[in-house]
């Protein structure tokens, strides 16, 4: 009798995970940094389905207060951040949501890029290197793909 009432609770917890998890946006590839220069940067990524583009920024990771959005909903995500410092390291976290429901983007990794100083070149198609893991890794496998 116990068996089938553990059978059950499992059933029933695997269901609802399911159900949780089952309105997120997936990441295809990403996040990049498409361009960084000294004052300004472009974060790229790709979802699996249509959603809005967010990314919330700072100098802090712990403190990401700071966001900017891209104009339409889409699965190529690319949103300019604008008014940066130079030379500076910046955290930042992606969202993506599929339409008004509260799902969102499957991973909240924090992740980082640093804008290049005065004078320098841009950096171009570079891999956001991850700051503070999420509830699992994406884009670790991806490459570039232009």
């Amino acid at each position: 009798m116990r068996s089938w009432w553990w059978a059950w609770v499992g059933i029933a917890v695997g269901v609802l995970f399911s159900y949780a998890f089952a309105g997120a946006v997936h990441i295809a590839k990403g996040p990049f940094i498409e361009v960084a220069d000294s004052s300004s940067a472009i974060i790229s990524w790709a979802t699996d389905e249509p959603s809005n583009s967010r990314v919330w920024y700072s100098e802090d990771a712990d403190d990401l207060t700071e966001i900017a959005e891209g104009p339409e909903r889409t699965t190529e995500h690319r949103v300019r951040i604008e008014g940066l410092q130079p030379n500076t390291t910046y955290y930042f976290q992606i969202e993506s949501v599929p339409s008004s429901t509260s799902s969102k983007t499957e991973n909240p990794a924090i992740m980082s890029f640093r804008t290049v100083a005065v004078g320098q070149q841009s950096v171009h198609n570079q891999k956001a290197s991850i700051a503070q893991r999420g509830l699992s890794t994406f884009g670790e496998e991806e490459t570039v793909k232009r």
